[in-house]
């Protein structure tokens, strides 16, 4: 039986980041990933993903995401790879929606950088998109996108430089710990650690199942969707941003035209129920379509309504949509990152290294109570 310092379960962002901040403790460390390297089958693919500081879900996000920052910034030092691009942030809703409201609440507390845009400058600052009556607009400096496949791959390349074994396709089937070592079992081997991490992503329900206060984790299914412009308004080099609009419909969102051929627009909110994500619904419906189509039509009028491509992911939702952290109530040395619920990945920078110093120093400096599982028992 192989013996580690540390395996991790899921070789996604969450997973890949602990693995890479681990390794660079000097610890030895074992991967253990269902799917191939760079896979499209849960959460951490499709080009992009928004990061941006000023959020108003809960304050303790806030520093959590300065130093996501500074750790995205210093592994683009450490790889010569563009990982994050801040082309700033584009938000509108009506004064009272907690974008708007919480938005600015949050900049004022953190003292961030957060513009009110005036209507009389809309047409000059966003040009191709259009705004609804009694609506307001602000624009964070900060905001931007992450390159998520290769935020993903440059973890787990940085790990694999530092000695860290990534074993793809290797499905999990069970783990048992007795707070001292782990033991983690595949169809075929069985691996044995000081200490464990679970960062399964849709799977995480059937991993953490055995919990005492199992967490109670719901994924749904989301569709990205790629469309032609008709026009450069949208083209990230003539300096459009990343954008939101809570409507009364929902919360749609997307980002600038990398290529000036296509652009990203998505739907935050709603999403399909998902019984089993092996056998997540990789097509596309009218019905995951129709309110995208609206909303191009509503503010974006320059866009082509035919998406040339689309790509299917998914969320996995807590109760109240706040990640999960923590190690397990028994078993010290076994920790988990779970229920990231579609707005996880800006913090894999930060909470990959919380987690690998909760798995190796059981102990983080990092404010994480308000992620901890036993809120949902208090």
């Amino acid at each position: 039986m192989s013996k580690y310092d540390l395996i991790i379960i899921g070789g996604g962002g969450f997973g890949s980041s602990a693995a890479y901040y681990a390794a660079r403790q000097g610890k030895k460390v074992l991967v253990l990933e269902q799917f191939e390297r760079g896979h499209n089958k849960g959460s951490s693919h499709g080009e992009t993903r928004v990061i941006r500081k000023a959020y108003y879900q809960h304050p303790d996000y806030v520093p959590l995401l300065q130093q996501a920052y500074k750790l995205w910034d210093k592994l683009e030092q450490a790889s010569q790879r563009d990982l994050i691009v801040p082309c700033g942030l584009m938000l509108n809703g009506t004064p009272e929606s907690d974008l708007i409201a919480g938005t600015r609440q949050a900049a004022i507390d953190n003292g961030l950088d957060l513009e009110e845009v005036p209507e009389e400058e809309y047409e000059d600052r966003f040009p191709g998109f259009q705004f609804a009556e009694n609506t307001e607009t602000i624009y964070e400096v900060d905001g931007g996108f992450l390159n998520v496949e290769s935020c993903v791959e440059t973890y787990v390349a940085g790990a694999e430089a530092r000695g860290v074994e990534f074993r793809w396709n290797h499905e999990v089937t069970h783990w048992e710990s007795d707070g001292q070592s782990a033991k983690v079992w595949t169809k075929d081997e069985t691996f044995e650690a000081d200490a464990l991490i679970i960062t399964a992503g849709a799977w995480a329900s059937r991993l953490l199942s055995s919990l005492p206060q199992a967490p109670q984790l719901s994924v749904v299914r989301k569709v990205m969707y790629w469309f032609p412009v008709r026009s450069d308004a949208y083209d990230y080099t003539y300096g459009s941003s990343c954008f939101g609009y809570q409507t009364p419909t929902g919360f749609f969102y997307g980002f600038p035209s990398i290529d000036g051929t296509v652009v990203k627009v998505c739907e935050h909110t709603g999403g399909t129920p998902v019984e089993d994500p092996s056998q997540l619904d990789k097509e596309n419906h009218e019905a995951d379509l129709a309110p995208v189509l609206q909303f191009l039509q509503d503010a974006m009028p320059e866009v082509d309504p035919h998406p040339v491509t689309f790509s299917v992911c998914m969320y996995t939702m807590t109760p109240d949509e706040h990640f999960i952290v923590d190690q397990h109530p028994d078993y010290q040395n076994v920790c988990f990152g779970a229920g990231f619920s579609g707005h996880g990945f800006k913090f894999v920078s930060i909470l990959g290294k919380v987690l690998a110093d909760l798995a190796i120093h059981y102990e983080t400096d990092q404010a994480i109570q308000f992620l901890s599982l036993n809120r949902f028992t208090e």
